[in-house]
């Protein structure tokens, strides 16, 4: 799906919740017409917080599983070096992905 595709998708089913509910629509509504700084700065706190929150869980899961997943492929290694090797590698993968540049060690 392309962006401009997404965002089309995203305006159709925004223009379908409003429609489906009119409470809603008349709160954009008054929202758009009157705009109140406090409320949003409230509502903006609030989705940075709640972002924060899903950000912090999403790279708690992900390490977790990573030392899950590297359970696995290391217990069948029996040499020091050989598992070093891995985690170098598995290090290289992941600064390739995040496109980060940190020293990994030898």
């Amino acid at each position: 799906m392309t962006k401009a595709q997404r965002e089309k998708a995203e305006r159709l089913l925004l223009k379908q919740m409003l429609e489906s509910n009119p409470k809603l629509k008349e709160v954009i509504d008054n929202m758009i017409d009157n705009p109140n700084p406090d409320t949003t700065e409230i509502v903006k706190n609030s989705i940075e917080e709640k972002l924060n929150e899903f950000f912090m869980k999403g790279i708690h899961t992900g390490w977790n599983t990573f030392a899950l997943m590297a359970l696995s492929h290391i217990q069948d290694m029996t040499d020091v070096e050989e598992i070093k090797s891995y985690f170098k590698s598995e290090a290289e993968k992941a600064q390739k992905k995040l496109n980060i540049n940190v020293e990994v060690l030898p």
